[in-house]
């Protein structure tokens, strides 16, 4: 069996890697892991469904002000806060109302 080229570059980078080399690179993995099943837990899905709604909403705000400049963190912050009203009184809804 002959070697390709790829195949033999792997190997002798893999050959000439320190363990430290090593140790960094499965911790960047095991990061890059991570990172892959948070984005697709339900946490994030959440998370990003709530921020779409925000944005949505801060939009809506700003729209209202005319798109006043140096309002954005005031709209957002806003939106913000709206939601979490309109969430807490959901919450305190009984079931079927």
């Amino acid at each position: 069996m002959v070697a390709t080229k790829a195949q033999f570059d792997v190997e002798s980078t893999a050959r000439s890697m320190t363990r430290a080399d090593h140790a960094q690179a499965e911790a960047r993995w095991v990061a890059a892991r991570a990172r892959r099943d948070f984005l697709h837990s339900p946490v994030a899905r959440a998370s990003a469904e709530r921020e779409r709604r925000v944005r949505e909403l801060a939009y809506s705000i700003a729209e209202e002000h005319g798109f006043a400049p140096g309002r954005e963190l005031d709209d957002w912050l806003e939106a913000e806060r709206r939601l979490d009203a309109e969430e807490r009184t959901a919450r305190r809804r009984p079931p079927g109302n």
